[in-house]
């Protein structure tokens, strides 16, 4: 369950190019993810997760 939410957004995405969704795990219970497109990420957040 989602305990925390903390998220950056640093650039409008462009339509005429994909954007990856990228999640991964980190240390604890926290969930990265990030959201690039061509060389710059467009947003980044990371989910807290209650342990359990």
């Amino acid at each position: 369950m989602p305990v925390a939410f903390h998220s950056a957004f640093h650039q409008y995405a462009e339509l005429d190019k994909p954007v990856w969704t990228q999640v991964s795990d980190e240390a604890g219970n926290d969930v990265q993810v990030i959201a690039p497109q061509g060389e710059s990420v467009v947003f980044e957040c990371r989910v807290g997760a209650a342990k359990g």
